[in-house]
């Protein structure tokens, strides 16, 4: 095979509610679409990076540039076999994972559609699109539990009336973020709400050994899981007080780099891995990572931020995939962690990618795999016009 173009589109697609951490609420999600053309047959891939570098290193501009004048062009005309064959030529660049997991994407979108798969059982061998004739369809592997992400809110009301609203939806697992003065007295007043249903509470990092206490203080609410919640360079912290409240530890910090992942495993830190395959830099990395945590006998499973449906096709293939599971929780066959659910419809003005539909089971809402080629999605042209911001080809 041959890469003939690429196309890059940056986006801007407004939202019905602000989004992210008080810090930094975002009006509008800001996205990178990347097209790659074999032959006649084309791929899409998505990442979604907020304007301005205040939440991490990379933003829009930084990652259209990278993958436009750096990435793109050691791709352009060259003949592979699979797609780890284009991944290694960007070997000697550091960093830039988001623009990596852009074009990544886009290319195992048209790889997979070639071999008239879908993209989760194009994935499925250990080296992606590699010949393994136990591959199974997407139909066919278990569906995927999901949950809701709630942040601050200005009204609490509204707040509040979302939940409720989620619970009396048939969603039955959510994800709280913990903020300064945002903490106890919300979870307290949310509790009515969330009834019977299980939730996580994440912390970003934000706790230090003064704040240990609130921990022992959360544990009357019975989470399941507490997410990062020290900083991912206090791995002793975290393995002193995970063993102290026998509340499973979740982190996702810092995982981009290899090396952290055996630290944390040696220091026992964390029981759950959560990979976000953007920060990570690609499939081929996440899926080496998660293999790890096999070995390891930890936890591994895919998240993401808000992003649209096809962002989303993205981290579900992933999360499809045989070592996304709770390793070491409980004998038998390992459980899956539920990942995210952005409704598309709820969060976004204009719809440049058709929804997903999720199943009422007696599990509570599920999402099943197609089994189309590739995403199994295509973008509306015309809101893709409206929306793109500044686009590149090269050829």
């Amino acid at each position: 095979m041959q890469l003939d173009s690429i196309e890059l589109y940056q986006i801007t697609v407004p939202l019905k509610r602000p989004y992210g951490p008080p810090q930094y609420r975002q009006t509008a999600l800001s996205s990178i679409l990347a097209r790659v053309w074999i032959g006649d047959q084309c791929g899409w891939g998505e990442v979604s990076v907020p304007l301005e570098p205040r939440l991490s290193e990379e933003w829009a501009e930084n990652v259209f540039f990278t993958a436009q004048t750096l990435l793109a062009p050691l791709w352009l005309g060259e003949e592979f076999s699979l797609p780890a064959d284009m991944t290694e030529k960007w070997s000697k660049f550091q960093g830039a994972n988001s623009a990596k997991y852009l074009l990544e994407c886009a290319l195992l979108d048209a790889c997979s559609k070639i071999a008239g798969k879908s993209a989760a059982q194009y994935l499925y061998p250990d080296t992606p699109g590699g010949f393994d004739v136990s591959a199974p369809k997407a139909s066919q592997l278990p569906p995927l539990d999901v949950y809701l992400s709630f942040d601050q809110e200005d009204d609490f009301d509204a707040f509040y009336n979302r939940v409720a609203k989620a619970v009396k939806d048939g969603f039955n697992f959510f994800e709280l973020k913990i903020r300064p003065g945002w903490d106890f007295s919300m979870v307290n007043a949310l509790w009515s709400a969330l009834g019977e249903s299980m939730f996580f509470l994440s912390f970003d990092g934000a706790l230090t050994e003064q704040h240990s206490d609130m921990l022992y203080r959360f544990r009357d609410f019975c989470p399941i899981l507490y997410n990062q919640p020290f900083s991912q360079y206090n791995l002793s912290l975290s393995a002193q007080m995970c063993e102290t409240l026998k509340i499973p530890f979740g982190m996702t910090d810092g995982l981009s780099n290899p090396d952290m992942l055996g630290l944390a495993v040696e220091a026992r830190a964390a029981d759950l891995y959560g990979f976000n395959p953007q920060r990570v830099g690609g499939w081929i990395k996440t899926k080496s990572q998660m293999a790890q945590c096999k070995q390891f006998n930890v936890g591994a499973r895919v998240w993401s931020e808000l992003t649209t449906p096809l962002g989303q096709r993205q981290m579900y293939a992933l999360a499809s995939q045989k070592n996304n599971a709770m390793f070491g929780f409980g004998d038998g066959q390992p459980p899956r962690f539920p990942v995210p659910w952005f409704d598309a419809n709820d969060w976004f003005d204009a719809l440049l990618f058709p929804t997903d539909e999720l199943e009422k089971t007696d599990d509570g809402l599920q999402l099943r795999l197609s089994d189309a080629p590739g995403w199994g999605l295509e973008p509306d042209m015309d809101v893709l016009d409206d929306l793109t911001e500044q686009s590149f080809e090269i050829s």
